[in-house]
């Protein structure tokens, strides 16, 4: 399923499409963001059930697995995800 995502402006204005390349790079990027949200809340699941420090580095986890989702977990938004946004290694 392919996600339209917004138009490219070169420097003189010009509109162009997102190619066939950017769309799938963006969904690929919003698929692995979602694989990663996966497993901090797998993480965070597991460190709740032991002592109080844990449970709060699991809502810490928690919080910032949220925001990840929210910057990068769909098309559109992963392809205007910042290198300093993204968990890309």
């Amino acid at each position: 399923m392919s996600v339209p995502l917004p138009a490219r402006v070169d420097w003189s204005g010009t509109e162009r499409p997102a190619g066939a390349a950017e769309v799938a790079r963006a969904e690929g990027t919003a698929a692995r963001i979602r694989r990663e949200v996966a497993e901090i809340h797998t993480a965070a699941q597991d460190l709740a059930a032991c002592g109080s420090v844990e449970v709060a580095v699991a809502d810490f986890l928690t919080v910032q697995a949220a925001v990840l989702k929210r910057a990068g977990g769909s098309a559109e938004h992963a392809d205007t995800l910042r290198p300093d946004e993204d968990t890309r290694e």
